[in-house]
């Protein structure tokens, strides 16, 4: 059976003093079998998502309104590039980095 894990993440918003972190949405698609999962909307600028053992594709599903994606990250991978790969308990997080527009 595949584990599943709980991978973390927060959201930056680069050049912003305001404050307020707008609603981020992830969505990672399975690589093999093409089943998606959703993370919780950032609350406060942090992200839970669950995966199983895997490669999957990560994506946020709507872009918030006034902001830019500059950067999905994982440690070193770069997740708009490469896929998120999951063999066991996750020691990064997910780091998205939005600019205002």
């Amino acid at each position: 059976y595949p584990r599943e894990f709980i991978v973390t993440g927060h959201i930056i918003v680069e050049g912003d003093v305001a404050g307020a972190l707008p609603p981020v949405i992830l969505e990672a698609n399975d690589v093999k079998t093409g089943t998606s999962r959703r993370s919780n909307v950032a609350n406060k600028g942090v992200i839970m998502l669950s995966v199983k053992d895997g490669e999957h594709k990560i994506s946020i599903q709507s872009v918030p309104s006034g902001y830019r994606i500059k950067s999905i990250t994982y440690g070193t991978t770069d997740l708009q590039k490469a896929a998120l790969k999951i063999d066991g308990p996750p020691t990064w997080e997910i780091v998205v980095r939005l600019v205002p527009q």
